[in-house]
């Protein structure tokens, strides 16, 4: 399926007249399997792909996991947003003047020539930021015929938020996939006994699928609050002038339709002043970091001799002390990056308070940074999880002995299990079903296959 864009550029050239050839936008099939999970067991590909360097026995240096998340999917993402969000910008709007008429008919030839060139043969020079287009048909066909590219256009443009929904994506991709492998370790385990805890007490026994189950289900709810996030960046601010719109008879809705948006910000001097979308982004990164962190401290403390419930192939010795053989340091990075998720909150929150309710230089330039660097701490702190679960190490007779000690009826655990067991059935399909939504939407929203 082309992209939206793509295909309304050759449309609109089109249509314009017959002097352009226009070629047939290629179709690409959606590949069967992501890259990340080319067998059918995600713990068994993540055992295959851990780096000698992360593990124990290797060169002792598990941060070579912290990168950014790689897939077919998240591969995809990228080569849709070439040439860049302004060129995306930029060229949507212009193609929109030409339907609507704005653009000198004696000009329109020019222009269209100029922009399917400029996106098909990317030449060199710095055309693709900020009124790059503008630019490249001033130095092609002088400024009578760029002069008009920039009707009706102001800064702030739709590039802040076209930015984040672009790494938002690719979290979410991710995000999905730690799903996937978080409830197959919880079906791997989902008869391992172990204590359960109630103010850092024994207090019943229960399952180490169960305790992970736990852990999904909060996640569950903040992924689908980063996929609202998504929507929120999916709305269109462009066309609402200074605050007050144009008297230009442009077409907001077809530059929505160009650009993937699911919506339009109708209120033009709310599109000038928008911030929610950004603290909503923000404050789900946020929900997704702290519940892993909470897990992090848990999996490092039951790690340690005192509790000997778990170990990891994954792990740093002591430089100094050789009796300690594994370190969990990407356990306490996760505590780190939530650290510097919540000032991102506070960074993103704050930008729209106490200030004016309209064009003001952070909505118009800041509201991505925070946001961005909170996506980026999910990035790099969940990825390295997905191996952590893959070399995890049970010890199952050190957990029976400590959850034996919770309470005088063991029967307790066969109701666990009877509990656990057809929970994870259920959310197993779910967790396919959340994978092949996403894939469509890529498809649906302006980021289609291609």
């Amino acid at each position: 399926m082309p992209s939206k864009l793509r295909f309304s550029l050759l449309a609109a050239a089109f249509i314009i007249g017959p002097v352009l050839a226009v070629p047939q936008a290629a179709s690409a099939e959606t590949p069967e399997k992501d890259k990340a999970t080319p067998t059918s067991s995600r713990l068994e590909y993540y055992r295959q792909q851990v780096p000698k360097a992360a593990r124990v026995d290797g060169g002792k240096a598990p941060w070579v996991l912290f990168r950014p998340y790689r897939s077919e999917l998240t591969e995809r993402i990228d080569r849709i947003h070439q040439p860049g969000e302004s060129a995306w910008i930029d060229a949507a709007w212009a193609i929109m003047e030409l339907k609507t008429g704005i653009i000198p008919e004696q000009n329109r030839q020019k222009l269209a020539s100029a922009i399917l060139e400029l996106w098909e043969t990317h030449p060199a020079g710095s055309f693709y930021g900020h009124k790059g287009l503008q630019a490249y048909v001033t130095k092609k066909h002088g400024i009578n015929v760029a002069g008009d590219v920039m009707i009706a256009r102001t800064n702030p443009p739709q590039r802040q938020q076209m930015a984040v929904r672009r790494k938002l994506l690719k979290v979410i991709c991710l995000m999905h996939e730690f799903q996937a492998v978080l409830l197959e370790t919880a079906d791997e385990y989902k008869n391992a006994v172990m204590p359960g805890y109630t103010h850092i007490r024994h207090a019943q026994p229960t399952t180490f699928g169960h305790y992970l189950l736990s852990v999904y289900d909060p996640i569950d709810r903040s992924v689908k609050m980063l996929e609202n996030g998504y929507s929120a960046m999916s709305l269109n601010e462009l066309g609402c002038g200074a605050l007050a719109g144009t008297s230009w008879p442009i077409d907001r809705e077809l530059v929505s339709t160009y650009l993937g948006a699911e919506g339009l910000i109708e209120n033009t001097n709310d599109a000038v002043s928008y911030s929610d979308g950004y603290v909503m982004v923000t404050a789900a990164a946020t929900n997704v970091m702290t519940v892993l962190s909470r897990m992090a401290l848990e999996l490092e403390f039951w790690s340690t001799q005192e509790y000997d419930f778990l170990d990891f192939e994954i792990g740093a010795g002591s430089f100094m002390m050789p009796n300690k053989r594994s370190n969990q340091g990407t356990l306490e990075e996760v505590l780190e990056g939530t650290s510097k998720v919540l000032g991102d909150l506070v960074q993103v929150a704050s930008m729209g308070m106490r200030i004016p309710h309209g064009d003001m230089q952070p909505m118009a330039y800041r509201m991505d940074d925070g946001t961005l660097d909170a996506l980026k701490q999910i990035d790099l702190y969940v990825e390295p999880l997905l191996y952590k679960f893959a070399t995890i190490i049970v010890k199952h007779r050190q957990r029976r002995y400590y959850a034996g000690h919770c309470s005088p009826g063991l029967l307790v655990l066969h109701r666990v299990g009877q509990r656990v067991v057809p929970t994870i059935r259920t959310r197993l399909p779910h967790g396919a079903r959340r994978g092949q939504s996403l894939r469509r939407r890529i498809g649906q929203t302006g980021h289609s296959v291609s």
